[in-house]
């Protein structure tokens, strides 16, 4: 499902996992200007607090977190180092720069790369009136982290000039139980904050796949992968080549014993994607014998959607395999796949020779087609 998808579902209270907290006016961010009638847009925040995440709502491999915390106060008098900005001053708030995953939601628009920018409101006279952004992640399920997100305030008003660029680190850990109540401090330097690193860890549920992926598995010297939108499902289309030296036991015997494995996992830390997997079952008749190895067919796909599968020993010494699959059951990432998702990990396992496993690792250099209808990716 798109992130459209899940958007929607929150804004209809469908899966909302949270409810809303009422406004705290200690965790807002006063703006003013750097002199009086003039001078440049300012924020008042301690920028070293970090901005504390909780899901809305998980949907298709995704899990979108937010806050309305920090929101921005205008000031209604002079409060140094700030001085009151007059009713009626426009100002947006534009992003600089932002980690994968991070995003910020301005009404309506969603920001989420360098440069874009959206209006926030006119300033007016009415004391304690302010704006909420909403400091987002869009994350796989089960990635957790500290994301940066720099930003600035622009104006259209002539007797104003864009703010210094500001810098909150976003994360879905846990808070801390003691974590103080940010309150106003000295006005940011014009000096760009330096951004957090990311540092996404992960917390994937258990299920038939292992937790995170298994170490030591022979990869694929080449190998392509194509997801498509199947129209409401998605279609997939795996294969490899390992170079590793291989002997048919490796395969186990699939007709008897082997339960084979298919386990998605996404980006660094290689957070598991689905729990289930897809696993195919030993089974006497859709798999057969091959001089080289074995084929696994079953059209109506009654095994998580998986239709074939090839396992082949290939020259000199190495091994081929390919997979094929469509439905809603296979674990797959939606398209068009979200950058945190990448390096994307293919895992193919067997229960009768476990630990030996073959995987794909793709890179985001390794896509050529990233859309909506369809995925491609190759390793060459």
């Amino acid at each position: 499902m798109k992130r459209v998808a899940l958007l929607c579902l929150v804004s209809i209270g469908i899966l909302t996992a949270r409810a809303r907290p009422a406004a705290a006016h200690g965790a807002e961010m006063f703006l003013g200007s750097t002199a009086s009638g003039g001078g440049a847009l300012a924020l008042s925040y301690e920028f070293t607090d970090t901005v504390f995440v909780t899901p809305d709502v998980s949907l298709g491999g995704m899990t979108l977190y937010s806050s309305l915390f920090p929101g921005i106060e205008w000031l209604q008098s002079d409060q140094a180092p700030l001085y009151a900005l007059p009713p009626g001053t426009p100002f947006s708030l534009q992003i600089m720069s932002l980690d994968p995953g991070a995003e910020v939601k301005v009404g309506s628009t969603t920001l989420t790369t360098a440069g874009q920018s959206a209006f926030v409101a006119n300033t007016t006279n009415v004391p304690g009136d302010h704006f909420h952004p909403q400091w987002e992640l869009l994350l796989p399920t089960g990635v957790t982290g500290n994301y940066s997100v720099s930003f600035r305030l622009t104006t259209t008003s002539p007797s104003y000039t864009s703010s210094a660029t500001y810098t909150l680190v976003i994360s879905n850990l846990a808070a801390p139980t003691d974590t103080p109540t940010p309150t106003q401090t000295a006005i940011a330097t014009a000096t760009p904050t330096t951004a957090a690193t990311t540092t996404p860890t992960s917390t994937p549920a258990q299920g038939a796949c292992p937790p995170v992926a298994l170490p030591g598995c022979r990869t694929a010297s080449k190998s392509t992968l194509v997801i498509r939108d199947g129209g409401g499902s998605a279609v997939l289309r795996w294969r490899g080549t390992w170079g590793t030296v291989a002997a048919r036991d490796d395969f186990g015997n699939p007709q008897l014993s082997a339960t084979y494995l298919l386990c998605v996992y996404a980006g660094t830390e290689k957070a598991l994607i689905d729990a289930g997997g897809a696993p195919v079952p030993a089974d006497g008749t859709k798999w057969r014998a091959t001089g080289k190895g074995w084929r696994y067919k079953d059209p109506q796909g009654t095994a998580a959607g998986v239709t074939k599968i090839a396992l082949t020993l290939a020259r000199p010494n190495g091994s081929k395999a390919s997979l094929s699959g469509s439905g809603s059951a296979l674990p797959v990432p939606p398209l068009p796949i979200a950058a945190p998702y990448f390096p994307l990990t293919m895992q193919l396992s067997n229960s009768d020779t476990t630990p030996i496993c073959w995987e794909s690792v793709f890179a985001v250099s390794s896509v050529t087609q990233n859309s909506s209808g369809r995925l491609k990716a190759t390793i060459k």
